[in-house]
């Protein structure tokens, strides 16, 4: 079996290459077969709040380029509807435009996602995900951790 792998995150990346696995570029690759990620909840209706680890952007970028896209999560994970936080990736250029948009997000006191995103939170009423999640994907600058297993 031979198996090549790519990572979101530089701290994914490390412990991969513990594990012995080979790491490389995104951009070496022209398709994925498949991405492997976790989730923070999980809804009956096939929604998903993935994890704040920081690197919204990248794992959207793979999940979509992947054949399949496989989500792990334990017993802990299952909520009957999503609620916040809801972690996001926000562009720095124009910040406090689109922090007045948004209304209630708090920025994280974390390090940049590694490609200079500022991580914050929705802190807001999620009701329905869809809504939200079109909401939130009228930002050109805003990423989301949240999806739906739905097409």
């Amino acid at each position: 079996l031979s198996l090549r792998c790519v990572a979101t995150s530089p701290r994914t990346e490390e412990a991969a290459r513990r594990l012995g696995l080979a790491v490389e570029p995104f951009g070496t690759f022209e398709r994925l077969d498949l991405a492997i990620d976790g989730a923070d909840q999980i809804t009956p209706d096939g929604w998903l709040v993935k994890g704040g680890g920081a690197a919204h952007t990248r794992e959207k970028l793979v999940a979509i380029s992947a054949e399949r896209f496989v989500v792990i999560a334990d017993s802990r994970k299952p909520v009957p509807r999503l609620h916040g936080p809801i972690p996001l990736e926000l562009l720095e250029f124009g910040l406090g435009s689109t922090l007045r948009r948004l209304g209630t997000v708090h920025l994280r006191d974390v390090p940049r996602s590694p490609d200079g995103g500022v991580i914050a939170d929705f802190t807001g009423h999620v009701g329905d995900p869809a809504v939200l999640a079109e909401v939130l994907s009228g930002h050109p600058e805003v990423w989301s951790s949240m999806a739906s297993s739905r097409p």
